[in-house]
Parts: structure tokens; sequence; C-alpha cells
């Protein structure tokens, strides 16, 4: 029951709001950025009648709640519009008042792709591209993204794709902020680049190399890598195109003439290399008799008669170069002391004309010749040969191998 003076109060109670919690300031838009409490706080006139109740509602008044000095307790993002008033004990109900409130509670999230070509082992062979995409469900909306290539000592803001163009490991952190001071802990993308292939050094045999039938040589190289490493099990060796050990190479059994050898290789990354050479395997009067004597060893002359003829025939015609040759010096020599004499008396011209008329033909018509009887002299040792393989006195691999030998020399006069 209300007395006298507090049955005669006419003076509606007033409700103050408080409200608890972080953020809700000017530079976060007015957000909060953790739960938020309110509390409702209301008087009546100093002896009025009391506060009989105090109710708010958070659905635009279409249901009201007793606030009973119970905080109320906001912990979902959103915007929140909470009418409230209170009513004293006289009957005097205050006016609705309103208070809005907005909370984020979402820290930004921050998404990261990436462009450019993707080799192997997760390494790019290109220059690679890093994109941000930052995305805020908690209201505010976003205020920037930051990033930082030197491990957090410097950030920039972020606003268009970030280009890593050198080999290499890179690591970016990167974060976002949303308006209302939400910061999502860094994160990081390691970027590993490798966009130079290995290097290839064959350093035998060595470029335009010249061999013999007779001899060895065991390929030799160095393959170098600037940072992901040589995929080693990506080794490819081969001669004249097709796959071969890169053990001592005996070149008794390669044909005459040019030969290539080749190496690829490709790194971790998946960059390929590749390097050749090329070299030539040929013959000579010394070499083209030590592939008769192996033949003979290997059993496949198998009349020792067909083996000392064919030396015999080749030491001669042997005889007979070096012969030529001491000739050949003599003529040099003749020539030299002839054109000393001229220019005694004539201009170098002059003298050079006359020696190609008088000597240089001469000595050309002596070269023919000669080549003319040396072609007879191999041509003979190759129907001598042809008639030895009829008899069987030596095998398919014995008459090839000395058939090209001699051809070769032939073509080489």
């Amino acid at each position: 029951m209300l007395n006298q003076v507090e049955a005669a109060d006419l003076m509606k109670p007033e409700t103050q709001i408080e409200i608890s919690g972080t953020g809700g300031t000017v530079e976060s838009g007015g957000y909060y950025t953790s739960t938020t409490t309110v509390a409702l706080i209301a008087t009546d006139i100093q002896g009025g009648s009391g506060i009989l109740k105090t109710e708010y509602s958070l659905d635009n008044g279409l249901t009201w709640q007793n606030y009973n000095n119970n905080p109320i307790i906001l912990n979902d993002s959103g915007e929140y519009r909470i009418l409230y008033k209170a009513t004293d004990k006289a009957g005097n109900i205050e006016e609705i008042k309103e208070r809005k409130i907005k909370l984020d509670l979402i820290r930004p999230e921050t998404q990261v792709s990436m462009s450019g070509s993707l080799g192997e082992n997760s390494f790019y062979i290109s220059a690679a591209s890093v994109t941000l995409t930052a995305v805020d469900q908690g209201g505010s909306g976003l205020f920037k993204t930051e990033y930082s290539l030197d491990n957090g000592l410097n950030w920039l803001v972020y606003g268009s794709p970030i280009i890593f163009n050198n080999d290499g490991e890179h690591s970016i952190l990167f974060k976002s902020i949303d308006l209302a001071g939400n910061i999502e802990e860094e994160k990081e993308k390691k970027i590993k680049i490798d966009k130079t292939a290995p290097t290839i050094n064959i350093l035998l045999p060595r470029a335009t190399q010249e061999f013999t039938r007779d001899e060895f040589f065991t390929p030799e190289h160095e393959i170098a890598d600037n940072y992901s490493g040589v995929a080693s099990e990506s080794l490819a060796v081969l001669m004249d195109g097709q796959p071969f050990s890169l053990g001592q190479q005996d070149l008794f059994y390669y044909s005459l003439g040019e030969h290539v050898l080749k190496i690829t290789v490709s790194d971790l990354a998946g960059n390929q290399a590749q390097a050749s050479v090329k070299f030539t395997v040929g013959v000579d009067l010394d070499s083209t008799i030590i592939d008769i004597n192996r033949s003979y060893s290997l059993g496949w002359i198998i009349n020792k008669t067909v083996k000392n003829w064919l030396n015999q025939e080749l030491n001669e015609i042997k005889k007979y170069e070096e012969k030529f040759g001491q000739r050949q010096k003599k003529l040099e020599q003749r020539r030299e002391k002839i054109m000393g004499q001229c220019l005694k008396k004539k201009n170098k011209n002059w003298c050079e004309k006359k020696l190609v008329k008088y000597h240089d033909k001469v000595v050309y018509k002596l070269n023919q010749v000669h080549k003319k009887i040396i072609v007879k002299r191999y041509q003979g040792i190759l129907k001598k040969l042809e008639g030895y393989y009829k008899k069987q006195w030596l095998n398919q691999s014995a008459y090839g191998i000395i058939k090209e030998d001699v051809n070769y020399l032939i073509s080489n006069l």
C-alpha cells in the first residue's frame, strides 16, 4: 500500500543505461569487439513511490522482459536495438528509450591465392603472384590488409598482387583488420621459386674432337644447379639418340663419322636442361692396322694369312706415303728457294704467278698421280678383302670394319 505522499507521485521514473565492453569508440565506428553487458539503472524522484519494475525489449517492442537487476549480456556479432522503460509504484511509466549497440566479435579472415607456373615439389618455375583476399563476417567491414616481407619488421598496406621474381624461398606474413579494430592473427605463406635450369658442362669428349677407332675414352661432365638441386634420377645420356652407359667407350665398335653425345637432366623444380657435343671417329693407316690385329685377336679373322697380307699391304702404302711426304717437303723447300731468288728481281705478285704456272701446276699433277696410285692400291685391298670374305676367312664384323676403314682412308686422301 502507498502512503499519502507516495500516492501523490505524478513524476515518471528515469532509467540510465550503462554499457561495459571493449571498443564502442568513434575510432571503432561505435563497434564493441567483446562480449558486452548492458545495465539498466532506474531511479524515481526523492520521496516518490519507488521503482516497481524495469523492462526492456530486443525485438522492437513486440515482447518485453523484466530487467530484475540482471545485466543484459550481448555475445553475438550484430546490431542490437534495446528499448527500455521503468514503471514506478504509483503507475507512472517512463517514455520508451532506445539505445543501439553494435558488436563485431569476429576477426577478419584473409585467404591467399597463387598464380604462376607450378613445377615439381611445390616449386614455381616462373614469377609467382600472391593475391590476398580478405573477408569480414563480423559486420563492421574491412579496414585494411597488411603484409610483411621481412619477417614482420615492416608492414605494408596491401593493394595489388605481390610479384616474386627471384629464385629462392620467399616468406610473406599477412593479416587483416576490420573497421571495429579486430586484428587477424598473422598468417604466413612460403613461396619457392626456381626458374633457372641446371647447367651441364660436357668435359669429354670436347666439341669437334677427333678420335681414331683404336682409342678409348670415358665421357666426363659436370652438372650444377643454383637452388632446388639436381633430380639425379632424371639424368639421361644418349649417344646418337640411343641410351648408353657413361663408362669407358671402346671406339672400335663405333661407326666412322660424326657422333653426338647428348645429356639431359632436370632439377627438383622440373626445369630441364640439355647439352650436346659432336665428335668424330675416323681412322688412319696405323689405326686401321690396329683394327685388323684386334679383329684377329677376337677371332673375327679366322685365317692368319688374311691378317698378314692386309698388314703387309697397308705397311707398304704407309712407306710409300712417307716417301711421298718427304718429296713434298723437298718440293716445298724448292718453292721457297725459287721465290726467294725471284723476289730479288721482281715483286711478290709477279713471282707468285710464275710459280703457280711453272711449279704449282706440276706439283698438283704429281699429287693427282700419287692419289690415283694410292686409290688403286686401296681398291685392290678391298677386292682381295671381298674374296677372303666369300671364302669365309673372316666374319661379317671384321669385313664390315676393315672395309669401312679403307673406304674412309680413300675419301680422306
